[in-house]
Order: C-alpha cells, then structure tokens, then sequence
C-alpha cells in the first residue's frame, strides 16, 4: 500500500534523474513500497539502530539521573522530546512487554495458567510492572497460591480461598504495595488474587 510523504518538490529515484511525482488530494507524494524500504535501509545506516534511550548529542545511552545534553532519542533517529510515540506504538510495546510477562511466568510457575481470569490478569499486571526477577521475590505470595491452586484442584474451597487470602496479604504487605504503586492498583490486584 503506498505511503504518503511530504517531498520539497520532486521525487528522485536512488541512483536517477529526477521523476514526475503522483500528487494525493492533499499535495502529498504516494511514495511505493520499494522507495520506503530504500529510505529505510539508507536511515538505519544515516541514523544507526539504537534499541534503547539515548541522548542524541554524546551518542551515549541514557541511565536514571543522566544530565541529557541533546535529545532523547530511540530507534532509527526517533527523537522522543519533539515526536514521542504514537498511541499504537505504545499498545504494540505493551502487547511486547505482556507476552514477555506471560513467557515469564509459563516458565518459572507453569500453573498460574490453571488460576481464574482476575488472579491471571493481576500477575501478568504485577509482572509486567516489576518484571519476573522482583516479583519471584515474593515468595510467601507464591507459596500461598501454590498452596491455594493445590487446595482448589482437589476440592477443598474454604482452604483454597484463606491460601488465596494469605497471597492477597502478601502482595500487599510489599514495598511494591506500599511505595512504587498506585494505592488503588495495588488493592486492585490483591483484590482479584483474594476474590478470583
């Protein structure tokens, strides 16, 4: 599908003369697929690729506390000051940083998959906001779920529900609870692990 862009006055073919440009209704050049992966291929090696934070000025990555002397820029030249990102960039680096929550936990607690929709979307929220190696921390909270999933699969509710209880503490008895979250977040999630 083509792309519009904005061009100065005419469009060149890379290596060529110039060429008669296609105008949109908005005085935009529809520019082809091909001539957007050239552009593309030419900024990343123009730019550079940098896959994380980094003032535009030193070249140097940027770390909490940093004095930035340029810009905050990412990616291919994305100078994040001016531009930011769009709203679907930021679902589609959420979506990234969920898979990468859920991957976390199938790996390190293979029967979280087991619990209810609320306790499942708490501890993807809780891992996409601290990360696996924090939240593994916790692990009063995940003796208790442990211990409240062993209780439900073989039947035995009113124990299930005080080990969901004991976890629902625990979350909250936290630094994280306490200092790094939103109150009414915190007593969210601990409200879906207690409740299910």
């Amino acid at each position: 599908m083509p792309i519009a862009i904005k061009p100065r006055d005419t469009v060149r073919e890379v290596g060529g003369p110039a060429s008669d440009a296609s105008f949109s209704d908005s005085g935009a050049i529809m520019a082809d697929d091909t001539f957007i992966q050239v552009l593309l291929s030419e900024l990343q090696v123009d730019e550079g690729v940098r896959l994380t934070v980094y003032d535009d000025a030193t070249g140097k990555p940027l770390r909490q506390g940093d004095t930035i002397i340029g810009i905050p820029t990412i990616a291919i030249g994305r100078n994040l000051q001016d531009r930011g990102i769009s709203q679907e960039i930021s679902l589609m680096l959420a979506r990234e940083d969920v898979d990468g929550a859920v991957l976390d936990l199938n790996r390190n607690v293979p029967w979280w998959i087991d619990l209810s929709f609320n306790r499942r979307l708490a501890l993807v929220n809780m891992c996409f906001n601290m990360g696996w190696p924090r939240l593994s921390k916790f692990k009063k909270m995940w003796a208790a779920l442990e211990e409240a999933h062993g209780f439900e699969f073989s039947g035995l509710e009113p124990q299930a529900k005080a080990a969901y209880g004991r976890a629902a503490d625990e979350a909250l008895d936290s630094k994280w609870a306490r200092e790094d979250v939103q109150k009414d977040r915190s007593e969210r999630l601990a409200k879906y692990i207690r409740e299910g």
